[in-house]
């Protein structure tokens, strides 16, 4: 057969070279096929290409830096997740923006706050004759003293509403009944308001707190002064008619003079430290559980955890009764020097 015969002829009429040799080029041109659940990331794509660098030629290159190319397909960068730090983060500052904002000082009755970043308010307050005041705090400290023009009465509030209260929520306004004035803390604001109270030489008190600390210092008048965890300090003043001064947990101290009457200094888990003049004239009772007694007048008898005596003139139209009472801390009853 002829080579043009041959040309169009069927394939299995070939001659066995030709058909060998055409089998070996079609396997040549067939890939293998690929896997199907192969990982993409594991097979190679591609090849690292470095081109021929150059040498080096003195005071720089001579051609441009060998660079390293990828000639297979780009492969997706991974997706980075945002941090939750950032977003704590922005929510403090927030706060903090949002606290500062509530925390701009708030001026009543007249007067403007020593303290604006912490909010407050003075009042002021003029009686024709004696006066009373009645304060009930929670947390907040209670400062009294002398030194009010007159017959008038001023009352400066300071308020702390802390990091998430509004300091306005525990602005507290007196009322008045008469010639007593009452200021009751809201216990449902978020913050604790300390009051500082110039008052006229002779003013009754009655003054109560939760967390805080009471301080009297030269008043002449009847005082009730009572305090859960917060020591109460009374000086330079002078005790009337019936008078308590109380602790929880706390001290209780006084130093001044007192008129005939009945007094009362207590505390439950603290010292009761009483200090009178030399020429009072009183007779006491003491009780301490777990602490000890000691006493400057030579005339009142200690057994134990018990004391009792006489001071002054016996015989005496009045005298005053004191009791003082102490489960768990020192009782000292002082002598002025």
């Amino acid at each position: 057969m002829s080579s043009q015969d041959m040309q169009f002829a069927d394939p299995e009429w070939r001659p066995p070279e030709e058909r060998e040799e055409n089998a070996n080029s079609r396997d040549q041109k067939t890939s293998p096929p690929r896997p199907i659940n192969a990982n993409r990331y594991e097979q190679p794509q591609g090849q690292i290409v470095s081109p021929p660098q150059e040498g080096y030629l003195g005071q720089g290159y001579a051609g441009s830096q060998p660079q390293t190319t990828w000639s297979g397909p780009s492969r997706p960068t991974p997706r980075r997740q945002g941090s939750p730090w950032r977003w704590i983060i922005l929510a403090f500052i927030i706060i903090a923006l949002m606290s500062g904002a509530f925390s701009r000082g708030f001026s009543g009755g007249g007067g403007p706050s020593p303290q604006p970043s912490f909010g407050g308010q003075s009042q002021s307050f003029t009686f024709q004759g004696a006066s009373t005041i009645v304060i009930n705090a929670g947390a907040g400290d209670i400062n009294i003293h002398a030194g009010g023009s007159g017959n008038s009465v001023i009352i400066q509030e300071t308020t702390d509403g802390g990091p998430f209260g509004n300091p306005r929520n525990a602005i507290v306004t007196p009322t008045l009944n008469g010639n007593t004035i009452n200021v009751n803390e809201d216990q449902g604001g978020n913050s604790d308001t300390s009051f500082d109270v110039t008052v006229p030489t002779n003013e009754d008190l009655q003054l109560t707190t939760t967390d805080g600390s009471i301080q009297v210092d030269g008043v002449n008048g009847q005082m009730t002064l009572q305090s859960n965890n917060g020591n109460i300090n009374a000086n330079n003043d002078v005790l009337t008619g019936s008078s308590t001064l109380s602790s929880q947990n706390g001290d209780v101290t006084f130093s001044g003079s007192i008129d005939p009457g009945s007094y009362k200094f207590q505390s439950n888990s603290g010292s009761v430290n009483v200090t009178l003049p030399s020429t009072s004239n009183f007779q006491v009772n003491a009780t301490a559980n777990s602490g000890s007694i000691n006493s400057d007048f030579s005339s009142v008898k200690i057994t134990g955890t018990q004391a009792n005596g006489t001071v002054g003139n016996p015989s005496a139209a009045k005298q005053a009764q004191l009791t003082l009472t102490s489960d768990s801390g020192d009782i000292n009853l002082n002598k002025a020097s």
